[in-house]
């Protein structure tokens, strides 16, 4: 079978294991997370039985802008992590039961404590602190090649396709995968059958992709040659 190393905040240290102390990977404590993939490298090495597959667990809180930033930047350095790997599938698991009303809420993340837990708001560097759900939620959806539709027997269908009808909108290139207490399958989400990864992208490459799926969206009725509304999708 194929093996996989797991990086993550909260879990037991094994060998095939490595915990993130600070526990985010997103902003000041990025470099960490760095050093987490090389000691999983360097594990493998020594048991000459390589990784097909390293996976890296976030936070609900997570910023996957920054993650994605974190390893460009530690690319164009040229860390010696990308000799032997490279970050490809994000993937952003979705409460299916809460999620439509997180994203019609216009609070902010300090003020759900359900969501922030007082460790991840003292980590220094972290952007989320002064941020709404709403925004962060936004970037979660848009910066992800897989949409894990979790908790499905806990969602009515009215709000789930609710739920189907934001999420498509706000990443139109996602494959929408939905799944009840976790059960995604692996060979989906792990596996590499995308012509493209958002991993690729950078922030103006989201915005291109959110402003063609708006125009997507556009006033297909509008027939004026002159018209210059780009609301109503012309080209």
């Amino acid at each position: 079978g194929k093996r996989t190393g797991m990086i993550g905040g909260n879990v037991v240290d094994t060998s095939e294991v490595v915990e993130l102390q600070n526990g985010c990977a997103c902003c000041s404590a990025s470099g960490e997370l760095l050093d987490g993939v090389m000691k999983l490298l360097a594990a493998a090495a020594e048991r000459d039985e390589a990784y097909d597959r390293i996976v890296i667990e976030m936070s609900g809180v997570a910023e996957p802008k920054n993650v994605r930033k974190t390893f460009f930047e530690a690319k164009y350095q040229g860390h010696p992590v990308f000799e032997f790997c490279d970050l490809q599938n994000m993937v952003t698991v979705i409460d299916s039961g809460n999620f439509v009303s997180l994203y019609q809420s216009t609070d902010d993340m300090m003020d759900r404590g359900d969501l922030a837990e007082k460790q991840d708001a003292a980590v220094p560097g972290a952007q989320f602190s002064d941020r709404k759900v709403v925004d962060l939620l936004t970037e979660q959806v848009e910066v992800a090649d897989y949409l894990v539709l979790n908790k499905q027997d806990l969602v009515s269908q009215p709000n789930n396709d609710k739920l189907r009808g934001i999420v498509a909108g706000l990443n139109p290139g996602a494959e929408l995968v939905p799944c009840e207490f976790g059960a995604a399958p692996l060979d989906v989400v792990l596996g590499s059958s995308r012509e493209s990864w958002v991993a690729n992208n950078d922030d103006e490459d989201d915005f291109r992709v959110a402003l063609k799926a708006v125009k997507g969206k556009g006033d297909a009725s509008c027939t004026d040659p002159d018209c210059e509304d780009e609301s109503h999708g012309h080209s």
